[in-house]
């Protein structure tokens, strides 16, 4: 049966239900370049993951997992299949068909799916039963890539091909990956016996991935790895996504990981430079450079179905929100992180502010011991009313054999990349430790952690970044940080604050975007303990110094000197003495 006219919605149906019938594991997909990915065996999980992701390249793992997405987590064999790449013929798409037609006339192998993904056909003959993962399939898949003149590096149990119904974006273009012919006929597994090509299995590159490779052999193999990768027309993201699979098996893996960084880099503009002389080649300008970037019209652009931006922490705090808290040594920024961190968590309540619902946060902190950690997130749990449903994970010092990342640093980033899959807010406590490289003054110093905590925003992750104010009392350091930020709170210490009452600061929003009114007026707040339970005092700036002026007056502090003590003006004393006097806060009324 040709398909034309079924929308891309069924498409995906038909294909997916095919393999539900057959399989009873896990359909991994994935999406690139946001790297996010789900395993599941619901066609309704697999279209709500499609719809929030559509403007991704989308993937899927031919043969269904469990608990992964590497060769070791296969489990199921229902096809065989070819990654067939019109650039690898002469002739184009034209000698591309012309071979599998060749194919199945000589062999009266029909496939049963033909899926065009953009630039290539993706063929798959679906079985009749299951049968084990072993080398003897990877073998087949590679003698009947090599009877097609299909790509031999595509042959390998945890292959990734694209999602039919979707759209496949490289090159800055949008190509539809779409179901060219569907039949619904299977084989017997032995009809396949007569392609295993146990030699070509024994020369592929790729099995090191899944192998790792002792020191001493590593630049080979990676060369070997993204050279086989690229010329499979892996895009830049891609190819970065499998090193650092390949890498995270190697014992030990390699820490420094602009080197592996580097050596994608290199490969792959070599490999596009030399495309450019090929004599096959179609459009040369589109491979001379690298492209990482999309271009999309208004009227596409108009159209996306992009999902809405909803609170994490209302009302300051949006999904794909950018953040900074700033504010002296001890003045409480930790106690203040801390308590976000759970309330997200929980989808409970800190200070005035609630999360709409639990969140998963990554905490990480950049300087205080392990034990301190520990203590202050217990006291902070048994204190609330709701206990962290969702992920709270927590990277500290301690517990690291290598250091903390510094997330200035492209390695410092990747290192923490792994550990963001259900993760909505990620929690920098603080900038002084975690980002290391440059000075604070300098706005160049902050571009890659902006440029980072941009990728994370487009990953629909938040971050919330600690930092310390300067002597002036300002955030430390370059405001080019406020550039990008959503919101901007500031901590202060109020005029009379004693080192003896602890965390009391003022809670000031110096940027605050799409909020306003009653939501973003100063207030102040103290932690106290009662019976063991931490409870946070809430009370509005201008009550607050209202009864602060009145007690000092009650103390017989002249006028001038609670000024002076306060940090305010001597009208302002004069206004809230006035307000004191009205509500009957003054001892002598006069």
């Amino acid at each position: 049966m040709t398909e034309h006219s079924i929308t891309p919605k069924d498409q995906r149906k038909i294909f997916f239900q095919k393999i539900l019938s057959i399989t009873r594991r896990d359909i991994e997909l994935r999406a690139f370049p946001s790297r996010r990915r789900i395993f599941t065996r619901n066609l309704n999980i697999i279209e709500k993951f499609i719809k929030e992701n559509k403007v991704d390249n989308l993937y899927f793992g031919v043969y269904t997992r469990k608990g992964g997405g590497t060769k070791e987590h296969v489990k199921e064999i229902y096809c065989y299949f070819a990654d067939v790449d019109f650039k690898e013929y002469q002739g184009g798409e034209a000698e591309a068909w012309e071979r599998l037609n060749a194919f199945i006339n000589n062999t009266g192998l029909k496939p049963s799916f033909i899926i065009h993904s953009g630039y290539g056909l993706h063929v798959y003959w679906f079985l009749n039963c299951i049968i084990e993962p072993s080398e003897k399939v990877e073998a087949t898949l590679r003698g009947i890539a090599k009877h097609l003149g299909a790509d031999i590096s595509a042959c390998e149990l945890a292959r990734i091909l694209r999602v039919t119904g979707t759209f496949n974006y490289k090159y800055n273009d949008r190509k539809p990956v779409s179901i060219i012919e569907h039949n619904d006929i299977s084989y017997d597994p032995e009809a396949f016996n007569q392609f295993e090509d146990k030699e070509t299995y024994k020369n592929n590159p790729l099995r090191e991935l899944f192998k790792g490779v002792p020191d001493g052999q590593r630049n080979v193999s990676l060369t070997r790895l993204i050279g086989s990768l690229v010329n499979d027309d892996l895009s830049y993201e891609e190819c970065l996504e499998f090193a650092y699979q390949w890498n995270e098996r190697n014992n030990p893996p390699e820490t420094d990981l602009r080197e592996i960084e580097r050596t994608v880099k290199s490969i792959f503009e070599k490999h596009h430079r030399e495309l450019s002389n090929c004599r096959y080649k179609t459009e040369p300008s589109k491979h001379e450079t690298i492209k990482l970037i999309r271009v999309i019209g208004i009227s596409d652009f108009l159209s996306l179905e992009l999902p809405p931006r909803e609170n994490i922490f209302a009302p300051w705090l949006p999904t794909q929100g950018l953040a900074m808290v700033y504010g002296p040594r001890g003045v409480g920024k930790t106690h203040f992180a801390m308590g976000v961190a759970v309330a997200v968590a929980s989808g409970g309540r800190f200070l005035k502010w609630e999360a709409s619902k639990p969140f998963g946060v990554l905490y990480l902190d950049g300087e205080m011991p392990a034990v301190v950690v520990q203590e202050r997130f217990s006291n902070i749990i048994v204190s609330s009313e709701k206990e962290p449903i969702a992920t709270l994970n927590i990277v500290t010092p301690d517990l690291q054999e290598f250091g903390m990342p510094d997330l200035s640093t492209l390695q410092g980033q990747a290192a923490v990349d792994p550990y963001l899959d259900g993760i909505s807010l990620v929690i920098v406590d603080n900038i002084s430790t975690l980002c290391r490289v440059g000075r604070e003054n300098e706005g160049e110093s902050w571009l890659p952690v902006q440029e980072w905590g941009l990728r994370l925003r487009s990953k629909h992750i938040s971050v919330l970044f600690v930092h310390h104010a300067g002597k002036g009392g300002f955030q430390r350091g370059t405001s080019k940080r406020e550039d990008v930020l959503d919101t901007t709170i500031s901590l202060k210490r109020p005029g009379d604050y004693m080192p003896d009452e602890g965390a009391r600061f003022e809670v000031h929003f110096e940027k605050a975007r799409n909020i306003h009114g009653d939501d973003v007026k100063a207030f102040e707040t103290k932690l106290i303990t009662v019976n063991g339970i931490q409870q946070w005092t809430l009370k509005m700036l201008e009550e607050s110094l209202t009864e602060r002026i009145a007690n000092l007056l009650n103390d017989g502090i002249p006028q001038n000197e609670i000024a002076e003590l306060l940090g305010v003006a001597k009208g302002t004393v004069s206004k809230h003495k006035r307000k004191a006097q009205s509500q009957e806060l003054l001892r002598n009324n006069g």
